[in-house]
């Protein structure tokens, strides 16, 4: 999975930043495997790429209730978010945050790029015409904490009065078998998916 760092900070000289970092496990154990990177190189790096006196303090999150991130950014008190790619989505929606760097941007030597989803029907379904008509109809998507196999799909639809939880007949999730996915929805098994704009690109026949 790509690890997205969100962030919604304004550079100033002299500030100290706060990261916050999420990984299964305890507090004790998120810090022993992030402090390092998210604390000890980013004030090392800055210092000596950018001669800056501002600093960054790394805080573990999300590791249980009163840990969570959210009453934190809301707060103010949390610069920057280091988590899971569908998490990020969800402080995206909520907040406004942008993602700043991946994980595969610094291990691949890949440039950050965009996301994308297509969310898709058969033309020859009379029955679906618009996001509104997936209501009481069954919908396929990728894994639940994707970004573009789940959750800007999910935020469309939610955008258009249309909760997947609430109002689709059944959800299925297809992990990465995209391929499956698109053959149930051309068989009408399914009343329509979302998909990776990438796979579709790779994968256009």
């Amino acid at each position: 999975f790509v690890v997205l760092i969100l962030g919604c900070a304004a550079y100033g000289d002299g500030r100290r930043y706060v990261v916050g970092g999420w990984l299964p496990g305890t507090s004790t154990q998120i810090s022993a495997k992030l402090k390092l990177l998210l604390d000890n190189y980013l004030n090392s790096y800055f210092k000596e790429h950018f001669n800056s006196s501002d600093s960054f303090q790394f805080e573990p999150v999300d590791y249980d209730e009163s840990s969570y991130a959210n009453p934190m950014i809301e707060d103010k008190t949390l610069d920057f978010l280091y988590t899971l790619s569908g998490r990020m989505v969800c402080v995206q929606a909520e907040f406004g945050w942008v993602p700043v760097a991946t994980q595969r941007a610094a291990v691949l030597g890949q440039g950050t790029g965009a996301q994308g989803s297509v969310l898709f029907s058969l033309k020859s379904n009379s029955a679906i015409r618009n996001v509104s008509d997936l209501r009481h109809r069954g919908f396929g998507a990728g894994y639940l904490l994707s970004s573009n196999s789940y959750h800007f799909g999910y935020q469309l639809l939610l955008a258009s009065g249309v909760d997947l939880f609430v109002d689709v007949s059944k959800v299925v999730f297809y992990g990465n078998d995209y391929q499956n996915l698109l053959d149930d929805v051309l068989k009408e098994k399914l009343d329509a998916g979302i998909l990776p704009s990438t796979w579709l690109v790779e994968n256009a026949q």
